[in-house]
């Protein structure tokens, strides 16, 4: 008899603790806090139809900021302790990195920089539910943000789309109702695009292009409020 009471007491409390979810359904948030970016992969190459001349790079184009994101999504419930969120992030900030210099003999220093935006993610979350209103999640998806290399040498900026993928983890808290606070560390890596462009710079007398190969990568630690509606 006692057990039979224990267990009911246990399954109700049980129940309980992991009643819906206050963060079932969709939401939308911002944050900010740090964020640096490194841009590397970037000594470029003269060519014509006459050969080719390669530079070498001072190091790489790196920025530390203050970032702006804005989140939206949706959280399903997978079983009383685990949902599934589907969700976006928008970096509303351009970034513009240090300038670096890239020499080769002969050849007058370049010292271009590197301006990143219209950065988004589409990733799922996968979630713990705590207690009823706190949540830790995991973030994995896919990543793409505009590059544009600002080269004085170069006779106009060109720019590439860089893809790659976002992972993160997090923590999020109920305040009041559908208002939560939020922590984040996410971690994006970019892969490497080609970016050529036409040249001020002369080899053996002729006109040239001016080609890269740039890779990115950047990581935030982020605070923020968010509504769950």
């Amino acid at each position: 008899m006692y057990k039979i009471i224990l267990i009911t007491l246990l399954s109700l409390f049980s129940s309980q603790l992991f009643a819906q979810s206050s963060f079932e359904g969709f939401f939308g948030q911002v944050s900010t806090g740090y964020e640096k970016n490194t841009i590397s992969n970037t000594a470029p190459t003269l060519s014509n139809s006459t050969g080719s001349q390669a530079f070498t790079t001072s190091g790489n184009a790196t920025s530390n900021n203050m970032p702006l994101v804005l989140g939206a999504g949706y959280y399903f419930s997978l079983n009383p302790q685990f949902l599934l969120g589907l969700a976006a992030d928008y970096s509303a900030v351009t970034v513009t990195t240090s300038a670096i210099t890239n020499s080769s003999v002969g050849y007058a220093t370049k010292s271009p920089s590197y301006q990143i935006s219209n950065r988004y993610s589409v990733y799922i979350a996968p979630a713990f539910q705590i207690n009823k209103e706190s949540l830790a999640y995991l973030k994995l998806g896919y990543s793409s943000e505009s590059l544009q290399r600002n080269d004085p040498n170069s006779s106009s900026n060109v720019s590439s789309s860089l893809n790659g993928y976002i992972l993160g983890v997090g923590y999020k808290q109920i305040i009041t109702g559908g208002l939560y606070g939020f922590g984040e560390l996410n971690y994006m890596g970019y892969r490497q695009s080609t970016m050529t462009n036409s040249s001020k710079l002369l080899l053996n007398g002729q006109a040239t292009t001016d080609s890269i190969s740039p890779s990115a990568n950047a990581y935030n630690l982020l605070v923020g409020l968010g509504y769950k509606f």
